[in-house]
């Protein structure tokens, strides 16, 4: 992957969590806010130095605004310096792809990532892919937003036909993996997956979405030794977890690898 513009050294020294339920109260993550301080203090252990609140919204059963995020954010900062522990905390958002996030952007009651108005954490809804998917990515590309889908992998669509996710990368989207989809802990389907997608150029950030003090957050060391051997390159693995992340929080150009898909590999079964 090749960014465009210059990052200082000091922000890729440790890993970066993209994706993590970490603000307490707000959706199926964190419950209240001591466990989210043990959540902290288990990402710093795991040599984890920034993390980015992803809450859910316009999922269905979560539709939280963005003016209570960035205020749970900055309450949630004030605890880690209270409780010195060395996390950098920035707002996001997990938004389900669903007409109403439109007009949710427009109004300002979603956000993109860090509210750069560059990148958006996108998920889809887990069982099907909704009619237009491409169309959806295509309109998100005219405003200038990078859609950064959330676990494909674990899609029950997209992890075993790789041929329309090739579609949406190509049309502009990134793809982040779960951590534990890489190691195996969510079973061999979803771990075969994962890798078809980091050997294909189709995985662009590595994540733990973590929702409870749990090993999702353990995983992310081991996911990116993974991740090293289906490559066999330790440094566009490490990006996965450092550079990128960094310059999707930055809202820096990033150019993705040409994806390479074998059309036999297109279906992983």
């Amino acid at each position: 992957m090749t960014v465009r513009n210059k990052l200082t050294t000091d922000s890729l020294k440790q890993m970066i969590d993209l994706h993590c339920h970490v603000l307490p109260g707000i959706d199926d993550g964190s419950r209240l806010l001591q466990e989210t301080l043990d959540m902290a203090r288990t990402a710093v252990k795991n040599n984890i130095d920034t993390i980015v609140a992803t809450p859910h919204t316009l999922n269905g059963f979560f539709t939280n605004k963005w003016e209570n995020v960035v205020s749970l954010t900055a309450t949630v900062r004030k605890a880690f310096t209270a409780e010195d522990i060395p996390v950098i905390l920035y707002p996001a958002m997990e938004a389900q792809v669903c007409p109403e996030l439109f007009e949710a952007l427009e109004k300002g009651q979603a956000a993109t990532i860090n509210n750069n108005s560059r990148y958006l954490l996108l998920e889809f809804p887990p069982f099907f892919m909704p009619p237009g998917s491409r169309d959806f990515i295509y309109k998100l590309r005219l405003l200038g937003i990078t859609p950064v889908i959330a676990h494909p992998e674990r899609h029950l669509i997209l992890q075993n036909d790789l041929r329309q996710l090739h579609d949406l990368v190509k049309q502009g989207a990134m793809c982040q993996l779960t951590a534990v989809s890489v190691t195996g802990l969510l079973g061999s389907a979803v771990q075969k997956s994962a890798e078809l997608m980091i050997k294909t150029g189709l995985a662009h950030v590595i994540a733990t979405d973590a929702h409870a003090n749990d090993q999702r957050i353990l995983a992310l060391s081991s996911a990116v030794e993974i991740a090293a051997d289906i490559l066999q390159d330790p440094s566009r693995a490490d990006k996965m977890v450092t550079e990128t992340p960094a310059a999707i929080i930055a809202g820096v150009d990033v150019v993705p690898d040409e994806p390479v898909l074998d059309e036999k590999k297109w279906w992983v079964f």
